[in-house]
């Protein structure tokens, strides 16, 4: 019964996020626009967690990386990734992923993450709604979330160990760490975009697709059948626990 009344608070949190009144037409964000705010977003992540990203406004800095099934950048940049982590794990800094590949499912994602032994929380972007607001078109990029006034302080590769046919022993230049430093020490980062080099994450529609749209007609409707499909899918393993 506790497991029920458990999905049923994740559903209603859900539905809020859903009814959340945000501006008239789907932000749009300019790749060096890093001024911009991240407007409020809930997403689950591989193992099934449901994630706002205002419920962590009490961090200094949010760090979301670009996840994607097979692709052999950001496959070698987990053990960077990792140590990124881990440098920063005294410091008030919460790290997730996000995937938003339109052919990776919650199964293939969890799959990847198992081989390669991710632990950090996946969010599962599929209708791209993150993407949109983050301009989002390669894996591998990373962006540094000042929840202060949620403005993207950075966006970038972790640093230029990795590239295209192209692999170094070590790092010269560590663009993410030294981003999240500058953010936490100063309150902003100077040098906030680097080009990432990563692969590419198929789109639905393109930019000018979206300039119609309103957040009530087009993107709330998506955001609630999205819940009561993780809804319906968590009640049913719940209910099959009880069973067994």
């Amino acid at each position: 019964m506790k497991h029920i009344l458990l999905s049923i608070v994740t559903l209603l949190l859900c539905l809020l996020i859903s009814s959340f009144q945000s501006c008239s037409k789907s932000p749009r964000i300019a790749k060096l626009a890093t001024e911009v705010k991240v407007p409020n977003f809930g997403l689950f992540d591989h193992s099934g967690g449901f994630h706002t990203l205002h419920y962590y406004d009490n961090y200094d800095a949010i760090v979301l990386f670009v996840q994607g099934n097979k692709c052999p950048i950001v496959r070698n940049a987990f053990s960077d990734f990792n140590q990124i982590k881990s440098s920063f794990k005294d410091k008030n800094v919460s790290f997730f992923m996000i995937n938003a590949n339109v052919q990776d499912d919650r199964k293939s994602i969890a799959s990847e993450a198992k081989e390669f032994g991710v632990e950090t929380p996946i969010l599962i972007d599929t209708d791209q709604l993150v993407a949109d607001v983050l301009d989002i078109d390669i894996t591998a990029e990373a962006f540094v979330i000042n929840p202060k006034d949620w403005s993207v302080a950075f966006r970038g590769p972790l640093n230029d160990r990795i590239g295209y046919e192209s692999q170094k022993n070590e790092a010269s230049a560590d663009y993410l760490a030294d981003a999240i430093q500058e953010l936490l020490t100063h309150g902003t980062v100077e040098n906030s975009f680097v080009n990432t080099k990563g692969c590419a994450v198929v789109r639905k529609f393109k930019h000018e697709d979206y300039e119609n749209l309103t957040y009530t007609e087009d993107i709330a409707p998506i955001l609630l059948d999205n819940c009561l499909v993780h809804f319906r899918n968590l009640l049913q393993v719940q209910l099959q626990e009880m069973v067994f």
